[in-house]
């Protein structure tokens, strides 16, 4: 056997034995419910006449069918305000036909009165411990009854005889009776009603499971659809994420062309216009002026300003393709004026700067 089969082998071993472990004690929960252990108690306890439950609990000799005291009831509270001049009872209810009754009590700053009475079934009322003061905020008050029933007793505490102080009462009062014992046919009639109410609840339960169980397929089917429609969304958002791309890269792809044209049209801008034009629109520059225009490319042409002359102005054809723009017209026009300067006006240029113009208007035009 390889190793993984016995760690398989051993999972499998801690499963099953997790299962049981959890079986047992989901079988303990059950049996430990008090209204289950009870009815299991009623039925499965072996009868008993009542000449046997007549005996008292405290009595020396040994019965043949010894009482069970089974029922433990217990009522309890921390703070109890008993109002000058009033009064404080508690009922606690006998069904069987013996009980043991225990209580204990004490009271906050000032005493009490405390008594116990019994009603019994015909509604007669008995004495069981008639009323006197206790000093109970000093020490805790216990004491011990025993009750014969069925009936109702009553733990009577009385503030009658104090007029200005109210009273803070804590309590602890546990009731101990006999168990009935039960006949065949009482047993065969308890576990009948017992099962046919446990049906009537079992019918009302498996409505409420399938309620739930249609709730459940509803929900799923939401789910499912919302799982749909995810997956659909995603799908959409990548088809539309990659039309966006598509459409970011034509738009860059017409921005370029369209730099390209406007490049072109501001290139033929200065071809438009003819010599006239161009010579009067800047026949207002005076010689500075034109110079001054000339010097605005320093950078791409290198040019320096000497004594007011450009004799050492030279501009290349490579150096001008990098000139773009409104600084190219500028340039292109002042050059056409220049030209048309030196036809009509020859003592505003001289032979040199001639030249240079035609050499510079020469390789704009090879542009």
């Amino acid at each position: 056997m390889t190793r993984r089969a016995k760690e398989r082998r051993v999972e499998r071993v801690h499963a099953k034995l997790e299962q049981h472990e959890q079986r047992i004690q989901r079988i303990n929960r059950l049996n430990s419910r008090p209204v289950w252990s009870k009815l299991l108690e009623d039925l499965d306890r072996p009868f008993t006449n009542k000449i046997s439950s007549n005996v008292h609990v405290s009595s020396t000799e040994s019965p043949k069918h010894k009482p069970l005291i089974v029922d433990e009831l217990q009522w309890k509270s921390s703070q109890v305000p008993i109002a000058a001049s009033g009064g404080f009872q508690l009922p606690i209810k006998l069904d069987a036909e013996k009980g043991e009754l225990h209580y204990t009590f004490s009271t906050r700053n000032y005493d009490v009165n405390f008594g116990v009475q019994m009603i019994c079934a015909d509604g007669s009322l008995i004495e069981l411990l008639s009323s006197q003061r206790y000093e109970s905020q000093k020490q805790l008050v216990e004491g011990q009854l025993s009750l014969t029933g069925p009936g109702m007793a009553l733990l009577l505490w009385d503030n009658s005889f104090s007029w200005l102080n109210t009273k803070q009462l804590a309590y602890h009062v546990e009731l101990k009776q006999e168990a009935l014992s039960l006949s065949e046919a009482e047993k065969t009639q308890l576990a009948s009603q017992a099962r046919l109410e446990r049906e009537r609840k079992l019918e009302q339960t498996e409505a409420v499971y399938d309620g739930l169980e249609t709730q459940l397929q509803t929900e799923n089917q939401t789910i499912n659809f919302l799982h749909y429609q995810i997956k659909e969304l995603q799908l959409q958002l990548k088809q539309h994420e990659e039309e966006r791309e598509l459409i970011n890269e034509k738009r860059l792809v017409v921005e370029d062309q369209i730099e390209e044209l406007c490049w072109e049209l501001r290139a033929l801008s200065w071809r438009c216009l003819d010599q006239t034009s161009l010579y009067r629109i800047f026949d207002f520059l005076s010689k500075e002026d034109l110079l001054a225009c000339v010097l605005c490319c320093h950078n791409l042409g290198r040019c320096q300003a000497k004594s007011g002359t450009i004799t050492d102005v030279r501009f290349k054809a490579r150096e001008l393709k990098l000139l773009n723009g409104p600084l190219l017209l500028k340039i292109a026009i002042l050059l056409q004026v220049m030209l048309s300067s030196h036809s009509r006006q020859s003592h505003r240029v001289n032979g040199e700067r001639l030249e240079i113009a035609q050499e510079i208007l020469m390789n704009l035009r090879e542009m």
